[in-house]
């Protein structure tokens, strides 16, 4: 969206035939409202309804009183309609039919005091479209604005290059396929290793410096002991172990069946918060990553060793795709790798064995889209009663085991 903003601010400086391609062949217009309307970058939290705008390349949530601010995304796509519509011969390039005209009057209903106060130009837009609902044609672009003459010819660049390339090779793809697999796409020998080797350069400074000191060991300068992790384990144990936790990571795993890759694993954390005491609720947070890369998480595990686990762990998956999953736990105190991923069973909510398709087909049953959108995002979040036993007839976790998650950050 961004570059399609950067090519209608310097369209007049960039050759003709980009134009056409954009109001013509591609008819960007008629694409970019529709998107207006769906507005991909705000959504509603399904489990704790908050607003989260997608900025700077991730959701963030937005405080109430933000809410009326428009995402950088939103902006873009405004200033793309504005920049097409508002020049002079673009509307002399554009021929208004009777559907186009309505699809551009739609933008007319989003136009408003908040919107405005943030893209002041708007306000011409908005008065460019109420001039066209009256007269049906774009009007007030200056002398631009005659429509461009009709004439028999029809004129079109062609790319020689790729045309000359078809031609060329027509019927040999596989064939030029192969020979780059061998020439091309070819690893490096050991001679040519060493010579790149050879061209890296360390920095003086760096061959002067002072040897850093040995790393703190386990239960020194408040580092973590083994007690620290053994109790830590036992707590996330116990919060894996809960009929809500478990019931939530399945149907989580089993909201993108059958495009699941053989070697996902959901990561079970808890976001900051205060630590929660007795009656109140504990926060969690599933989020999706592959097996493969536990183990470069932490920065942990050795190339050689990760390429023996990954083959192993691919096989072991292969034939219990669709009846398990795996889930771990990132926490402190906690090893990350792929020995840390357990394989658990597909429940139902109320603890029943399912398979992923099984659930997945209750997902998908009418009037649940939503609740399937949720589970099919990157991360899902949930929450847990803390109190002793049973509360309310929800099951909990247990206060003794709060001070083991090493809440606090």
């Amino acid at each position: 969206i961004s570059i399609l903003r950067f090519l209608t601010d310097h369209r007049v400086a960039i050759p003709l035939a980009v134009t056409t391609r954009l109001l013509e062949t591609h008819d960007v217009l008629l694409l970019l409202v529709p998107l207006m309307e769906k507005a991909p970058w705000v959504r509603k939290n399904k489990i704790n309804g908050r607003v989260e705008k997608f900025e700077e390349h991730k959701w963030q949530r937005v405080e109430q009183e933000d809410e009326g601010r428009l995402p950088k995304l939103h902006t873009q796509v405004w200033l793309t309609i504005y920049n097409l519509v508002m020049d002079a011969e673009c509307r002399a390039r554009y021929e208004l039919s009777s559907f186009r005209r309505e699809n551009l009057l739609r933008l007319r209903r989003y136009i408003n005091e908040v919107v405005v106060d943030q893209l002041p130009p708007l306000t011409n837009l908005h008065r460019t479209l109420e001039e066209m609902s009256i007269s049906g044609q774009f009007t007030g672009a200056g002398q631009g604005a005659n429509p461009a003459a009709a004439t028999p010819f029809v004129v079109e660049l062609v790319a020689e290059a790729r045309e000359a390339l078809l031609r060329t090779y027509a019927g040999r793809w596989q064939e030029i396929a192969d020979l780059q697999l061998l020439e091309v796409l070819v690893k490096e020998t050991p001679a040519e290793l060493k010579r790149l080797g050879q061209m890296i350069s360390i920095p003086k400074e760096f061959l002067e410096a002072e040897p850093l000191g040995d790393p703190p060991q386990a239960g020194e300068g408040g580092g973590l002991t083994s007690s620290n992790s053994r109790v830590a384990q036992s707590s996330w144990d116990a919060v894996g172990q809960l009929a809500s936790v478990c019931s939530t990571a399945s149907f989580f795993a089993a909201a993108r069946w059958p495009d699941v890759p053989v070697d996902e694993v959901l990561l079970l954390s808890a976001p900051e918060q205060p630590t929660p005491v007795a009656g109140e609720r504990l926060k969690l947070e599933l989020r999706r990553t592959r097996c493969t890369l536990l183990g470069t998480l932490r920065g942990s595990t050795s190339a050689q060793h990760r390429a023996v686990s990954d083959a192993a762990l691919l096989a072991r998956r292969a034939g219990e795709e669709g009846v398990s999953f795996l889930m771990a736990f990132d926490a402190q105190a906690l090893e990350l790798d792929q020995s840390s991923a357990r394989t658990l069973s597909f429940v139902s909510q109320k603890g029943a064995n399912r398979s992923a398709e099984q659930l997945h087909q209750l997902l998908t049953k009418p009037g649940r889209e939503s609740l399937l959108q949720m589970y099919s995002e990157d991360v899902a979040e949930f929450s847990v009663a803390v109190d002793r036993g049973v509360a309310g007839g929800e099951e909990c976790l247990d206060i003794s085991h709060v001070p083991g998650l090493l809440l606090s950050r």
